[in-house]
């Protein structure tokens, strides 16, 4: 699997039809959100730092760019930038609502399935090459050839004053789907400390991405809503 085919798999949200971020999170480091400035070229700068070796506000005016229009991922960094390529592992992720970053009190920070709508991310990456030759390719078992190596989404639905939370998270190096579910009151949403009751299911990896247009919403609710009762 080449990168591209992650970068390319969707860009439009398949839960709200909105446009998806890109982000790349160096582990333990910096957190970079990505712009589209030219067809197939990115810019990615600083907008967290997850690890205490390098402070968010030494590096906020840095910026890498990626570029995809040779076919290959080929990079270009301020010189801070660069100083660090090739010490960290990373991923990319695609998230539909930046809310759904929770930036924790420590600077680290996880993502919420409940407001980010839907996420998905890459296999782990690493930067390869020297001095101005860096290329970003992928670290992941060669049986395994997937395109994203996690896939989340969250659907809502409100009845009156009830509403129902389903969260799925597809993991394909696992090769298994994880649900979640919880439902909440308009009352209980306004108690201070509330903390609604979690269904959690372990399942075998689904064939197929779920289809959650809007016309086949409600039978896929349905499908949900059985995995419940059968447990």
């Amino acid at each position: 699997m080449k990168i591209q085919e992650f970068i390319n798999y969707n860009h439009i949200c398949p839960i709200c039809e909105e446009p998806l971020g890109m982000y790349m999170q160096w582990i333990d480091s910096l957190l970079f959100r990505a712009k589209q400035i030219e067809p197939n070229v990115f810019v990615f700068k600083p907008i967290l730092s997850t690890g205490s070796q390098d402070p968010f506000d030494k590096y906020k005016e840095d910026y890498f760019i990626m570029d995809l229009t040779s076919g290959k991922l080929q990079t270009d960094f301020t010189p801070e930038i660069r100083s660090l390529a090739k010490k960290y592992n990373m991923f990319l992720f695609f998230l539909c609502n930046p809310a759904g970053i929770k930036v924790k009190s420590w600077g680290d920070y996880e993502i919420e399935p409940y407001r980010g709508c839907y996420y998905r991310s890459s296999p782990f990456l690493e930067m390869k090459g020297h001095d101005r030759n860096y290329e970003i390719d992928l670290m992941q078992p060669d049986d395994k050839p997937v395109i994203n190596k996690d896939e989340c989404f969250c659907v809502k639905t409100k009845n009156k004053d009830l509403e129902k939370v389903y969260m799925v998270n597809l993991e394909y190096l696992e090769e298994k789907t994880t649900l979640w579910y919880y439902s909440v009151t308009d009352e209980q949403k306004e108690t201070m400390g509330f903390k609604p009751k979690l269904f959690e299911k372990d399942l075998p990896l689904l064939k197929n991405t779920p289809n959650f247009s809007f016309t086949d919403r409600s039978r896929l609710i349905e499908r949900l809503d059985n995995w419940i009762l059968m447990s």
